[in-house]
């Protein structure tokens, strides 16, 4: 059952006056939006938090409050580079009007398949454009393909998952990796190149399906969960790691159980490690920067 609204006569005209005023000024907004200086902005933002130098083919303004980069790459400083094929920032009109931040991002990843795929979808709030005061940012990737990103460690693997972080005050370089959040991922068919591992080198690893899930505050992550399981054996792994700028020198301590699989046992005894019986547990501890830790029985 509908029930009519009576608009009585005397309020009809200043109210189409009102909502024909709001309109125009929204419509100013728009067209008159400084996209310029948000595609200047938000690439500055971007280069800050991220440390990685920034490169952008081409990019254009879209209605209503947008802005959209194609064939992004993005450089680190140790010359591992990511494509990314489109990124957009999707501004929220009204917020912007009061000063605040509401954006919508979309990362779209190359390879990928079908649209859902091989993306990162986010929002940004922030009580100002000078990230002055509180800010959230909440994240999900989509059957993301991890050789894309990691192609230094990963040759294979497709990872999904959502995280969300806080911070009360300003983000700013040295207050980046702070704040508090909760990250879980998922990826599977992994497999992991060789890397260092204490003074030698791990052999390559594959698993079937990995999940993780940790709990930042203040730089300091607690490393909850971390599950594996595969033709190579399983393992999970616990403890701490202290966020720090690079990313990659972020000290290590977390406790690493595994059993190994026939496929590992093999592998390890062709490099030279001691042999491992497979289905015997092993317990170590990994510690130091995340780029070489060294191995603590």
């Amino acid at each position: 059952m509908t029930i009519p609204i009576q608009v009585p006569e005397r309020v009809r005209e200043p109210l189409a006056w009102c909502s024909g005023a709001v309109a125009l000024f929204i419509v100013f907004v728009i067209s008159t939006f400084p996209y310029g200086l948000l595609h200047a902005r938000i690439l500055a933002e971007f280069t800050r938090a991220s440390g990685m130098d920034i490169r952008v083919g081409e990019w254009s303004a879209e209605f209503p409050v947008a802005v959209e980069w194609r064939d992004v790459v993005l450089a680190g400083s140790r010359g591992e580079a990511i494509k990314i094929d489109s990124l957009q920032a999707r501004i929220g009109v009204l917020p912007a009007i009061m000063g605040t931040v509401a954006m919508d991002l979309l990362i779209q990843f190359p390879k990928s398949v079908q649209p859902e795929q091989g993306r990162i979808q986010g929002m940004v709030k922030a009580a100002s454009w000078s990230l002055q005061g509180p800010m959230e940012v909440r994240a999900k990737w989509q059957q993301i393909e991890l050789s894309s990103l990691l192609k230094q460690y990963v040759s294979r693997g497709l990872l999904q998952g959502e995280g969300l972080h806080r911070w009360d005050g300003t983000v700013s370089n040295t207050e980046g990796l702070r704040g508090e959040g909760t990250w879980k991922a998922e990826i599977r068919e992994l497999t992991l190149e060789p890397f260092p591992l204490g003074k030698g080198t791990s052999p390559s690893l594959s698993f079937t399906r990995v999940t993780a899930a940790a709990t930042c505050r203040q730089s300091l992550c607690d490393v909850t969960e971390v599950k594996g399981e595969g033709p190579d054996g399983s393992f999970t792994i616990q403890g701490q790691v202290t966020m720090q700028r690079p990313v990659e020198k972020s000290p290590l301590a977390l406790n690493v159980s595994v059993i190994p699989g026939v496929g590992l046992s093999q592998k390890l005894g062709s490099l030279g490690f001691p042999p491992l019986q497979a289905g015997v547990p092993l317990t170590f501890k990994l510690l130091g920067p995340a780029d070489a830790p060294r191995v603590a029985f």
